[in-house]
């Protein structure tokens, strides 16, 4: 009897020491946290200060103007963050004539500290009809964003208009009209990743982000590329040179607050 309690203790022993409990699963870092949401307040301002349309204003070279137009398509929005990099949006449409737009966005909870998109239309939509897009879409013939069909150029960019007055001392009526459009992959321009205050999305929140477009800045940019009005008012997609220089001041004019 006591050798068999014995030799049941040795095996009870022996099966023990053999177990293997369950394992435990691993805890990922940054495995998906959830969703959130981020409004981007696109604020126009002129010199610091609010922009208002349809008033005399005076740009960089001291000619007055009067702004009359102010739109642009923006591409493959992007946050970028200590952890990588998401999507936000592939395409969106903004009217800032009439004051600051803002455009509520779903992204993915993290850490944020940079904003990064294209100043245009993709190649890839760039290509596509605005007859495939319903009203109030960025890309639909409702926003008047497209050239004619058979110039074959795709779409409209940034659409900056309005009238202007390039004799010192004058005042009174506006004698003449400026309009600058952008167009063609080669218009196409690149901005950021613009810097900003580190924000973190936890699932459910929405954090507000105010991106400030000086419009004062489409006439001119630290590089050099001041537009004159004396000789440069017009591009409707051919004068390359100075669809340009409206491309790359506009790339500069963002900022966030």
């Amino acid at each position: 009897m006591v050798q068999r309690l014995l030799l049941f203790a040795a095996l009870f022993t022996l099966l023990a020491g053999c177990r293997k409990d369950p394992s435990v699963p691993p805890v990922i870092v940054g495995e998906d946290a959830g969703e959130g949401w981020v409004r981007l307040n696109f604020v126009p301002e002129w010199e610091g200060q609010p922009f208002q349309a349809f008033t005399e204003l005076q740009n960089i070279s001291g000619y007055r103007v009067q702004v009359e137009k102010v739109q642009f398509h923006m591409s493959d929005l992007r946050l970028h963050g200590m952890a990588g990099s998401a999507d936000a949006a592939e395409i969106l449409f903004f009217d800032l004539i009439d004051g600051p737009m803002d455009t509520l966005l779903k992204v993915p909870a993290g850490s944020w500290s940079g904003l990064e998109f294209g100043l245009g239309v993709k190649d890839a939509l760039n290509q596509t009809s605005p007859t495939l897009y319903p009203n109030g879409h960025p890309l639909s013939g409702s926003h008047g964003m497209h050239w004619p069909m058979l110039e074959g150029f795709g779409y409209i960019f940034t659409k900056f208009e309005g009238r202007h007055d390039t004799i010192p001392g004058s005042s009174g009526p506006f004698p003449e009209a400026f309009t600058i459009h952008t167009g063609n992959d080669t218009c196409y321009v690149q901005v950021g990743p613009l810097p900003m205050t580190t924000a973190t999305i936890a699932n459910g929140d929405t954090i507000e982000v105010n991106v400030k477009v000086a419009i004062d800045r489409f006439f001119y940019s630290a590089a050099g590329d001041t537009i004159d009005l004396a000789t440069e008012y017009m591009s409707h997609g051919t004068n390359i040179p100075l669809s340009m220089k409206l491309a790359r001041n506009t790339a500069a004019a963002f900022s966030i607050d």
